[in-house]
Formats: structure tokens, C-alpha cells, sequence
């Protein structure tokens, strides 16, 4: 089995997460391709879909699911996936619908999401221990009145108890750059920017505003005070830079086909 670039366990080992980076395998980003078993796929996605199923063994669990993001701040049933791709005898790809997450990862099963700088955040009910997944990127935080946060809140409802969350594997503003004088995007940056500050307030911004640093990290905690039902000391993160550390995988340093597959599986 390929060897994690991280390996985490959260919330009293209830979640492992795993991010496998560029190290083992470089080409994750072939996994985009593979939707049902009818279309057939490249021999890298093939090989790609050979370590996928190594390490359902080596971790013990059996079923993936990998909606496409679509930055539409849309989390849906594991049910409504549609297409199975068997990896192996014990283990399944879930592919062919797009979703920007998960409304709970069903026990003993992996959420899956191919990052290349957008983090993943995670939500645990503390009563019932049921965990929600979600991409979360600059669009899935600053587009319509809901944000990924949002929407994450809304699938435990008023009845829950409180909200562990975490949020990692993603790119730090240093290097998430929106600058006002980009001669093709300045003015989308700064109307981003300015749109940004007013939803979650200065600190979503580092540095200069003309440099327009974006700290997606800010915006998911900020929206995520705005619910009685998380406390500060239950806002977890890591240190990761996608960017900045070349075990990695980015978009930003790279490109699109520059990717990391990240594995939330649910050990309640």
C-alpha cells in the first residue's frame, strides 16, 4: 500500500483522515475520469484505481464515495450516488454524480475528494456521532447567501448536539493570490475581495487588500461562529500548505492535474 503523506485521527478515533499526496503516486487526478465501468478508462486511471483498492485493503474498508465538486455548496445522500466501480473483490468506487460533499459518511466507508488546494471540512454530531463532508473552496464560501458552513449546519438541524469540525489540506493565503492588478482579473478580484471582508471581515484577507490573500481558513471559521452549536475549542486544523510543501500536490504551483486524494473514513 502507498504510504499516506498524513495520516490523522480525530474525535476520539471515530474519523481517520488520510492525505496521499504526490510521493507514491502522481497522478490522483486520473480518478476524474473514471465515472462508470461502461465508459472504460486510461491505463494511468487504471493504475490509479489499483491503489485506491490497495488501500481499502491495508486501511480495512471497502466503499469510496467521490462525488464531483461542483461548487454549487450542494451536499447530497450516499445513496444518490449512482455508479459503482469495483476496484477490487472487497473494494467499490462511487462515481457519477456531481456534489461538493456529503451529508453523512456512512459507517465504515470513506468519503473521497481529490484536492489540489481547496481543504476538506468535516462535521461530527457530538450525540449521535454522524459526520458530514464537504469541499471547501473559494466558491463554495463566498457565492449566494449560503456557505458550505451553511450548509453543512443545516443537515443536523436545531436538535443536534454540539459540532466538532475540522478543516485541512489546503493552501495557505500567502500563496492563494487575488491581485487587483492582474491585468485579466483585477477587477473580479477585487469585487471578490471586497465581497469577502463583508461576509467574514478583515481577517479573511492577509496582508495588503490589492494583493487579495484569501485565508479560506478564516471563512470557515468565521462562518462556523455564527452557530450556538460549535465552541472555538472544538474548530480543529492542521498546518498543511498544499502549495508551499511539494510532497503536495496544487493547482496553484502546478496546475489542474496536480492533485491529492483525501480519504475521511467514518470508524464510528
Amino acid at each position: 500500500m502507498i504510504k499516506p503523506t498524513l495520516r490523522q485521527s480525530l474525535w476520539n478515533d471515530t474519523l481517520e483522515l488520510f492525505y496521499f499526496g504526490l510521493d507514491g503516486f502522481r497522478y490522483w487526478y486520473e480518478l476524474r475520469s473514471v465515472l462508470c465501468d461502461s465508459l472504460g478508462y486510461s491505463e494511468v486511471a487504471t493504475e490509479a484505481l489499483g491503489n485506491l483498492s490497495e488501500i481499502c485493503s491495508g486501511l480495512g474498508f471497502g466503499e469510496v464515495l467521490m462525488p464531483s465538486p461542483e461548487n454549487k455548496v450542494r451536499l447530497i445522500k450516499a445513496t444518490e450516488i449512482p455508479n459503482r466501480i469495483k476496484c477490487s473483490s472487497t473494494a467499490n468506487l462511487w462515481r457519477g454524480i456531481k456534489a461538493d460533499g456529503l451529508q453523512r459518511i456512512p459507517r465504515g466507508s470513506a468519503f473521497a475528494m481529490l484536492g489540489g488546494d481547496c481543504p476538506i471540512g468535516l462535521m461530527q454530531d457530538s450525540n449521535t456521532k454522524e459526520i458530514c463532508a464537504g469541499h471547501i473552496c473559494r466558491e463554495n464560501m463566498t457565492n449566494g447567501l449560503s456557505s458550505m458552513a451553511d450548509a453543512m449546519f443545516s443537515t443536523f438541524g436545531s436538535s443536534c448536539g454540539t459540532l466538532k469540525t475540522f478543516i485541512g489540506c489546503g493552501i495557505n493565503p500567502k500563496h492563494f493570490v487575488h491581485r487587483w492588478d492582474d491585468p485579466k482579473f483585477g477587477e473580479m478580484n477585487r469585487e471578490l475581495t471586497e465581497r469577502i471582508i463583508g461576509l467574514y471581515g478583515r481577517q479573511a484577507i492577509v496582508g495588503s487588500y490589492k494583493k487579495g490573500c484569501i485565508d479560506l481558513k478564516a471563512l470557515w471559521f468565521a462562518a462556523l461562529k455564527r452557530s450556538s452549536k460549535v465552541s472555538v475549542w472544538d474548530m480543529e486544523t492542521d498546518d498543511v500548505d498544499t502549495y508551499g510543501d511539494h510532497s503536495y500536490g496544487s493547482n496553484r504551483r502546478d496546475g489542474i492535474s496536480s492533485r491529492n486524494l483525501v480519504l475521511a473514513i467514518n470508524r464510528a
